[in-house]
């Protein structure tokens, strides 16, 4: 399993925490580069024009009726891996209430200038409630 993946499964299991997995994942990109420089294979690209670094975290709150409550802070740029946090019986109750996480959060980055508000605040008829918004930075 590559490096990378391992480190991401790390994560969903929760023996590393995001911040951790930034690190592991900067310090894998620049071995990669320092690699690629001395076998001469460097390839220099031009930067993307009128795309910016997204900042800030998404996060998502979950309290269960039952007393469970999940709070998930992850920076925008690693949003998707939030989803394998999500107990799949719980992603699973959601997507038959008609709530589908992974749209949304695949969404968010088309318009994360223009949320200035909850993207989605719910309270099913269980008594669960999901709040998922931006905390900008």
């Amino acid at each position: 399993m590559p490096d990378k993946e391992k480190i991401l499964k790390m994560v969903a299991e929760g023996k590393i925490s995001v911040e951790e997995a930034e690190k592991l994942l900067r310090a894998i990109g620049r071995q990669t580069q320092q690699q690629q420089s001395d076998e001469s294979l460097v390839v220099l690209k031009e930067p993307e024009r009128g795309k910016k670094k997204l900042s800030g975290k998404i996060v998502i709150e979950i309290k269960s009726a039952k007393g469970e409550n999940v709070k998930i802070k992850l920076p925008l740029r690693l949003a998707n891996l939030g989803l394998n946090m999500i107990p799949k019986d719980k992603l699973n109750e959601f997507s038959k209430e008609g709530i589908n996480l992974k749209e949304i959060i695949h969404n968010i980055t088309n318009f994360v200038d223009e949320i200035d508000d909850d993207i989605l605040n719910i309270t099913s008829a269980g008594g669960d409630i999901v709040r998922i918004y931006i905390q900008k930075t």
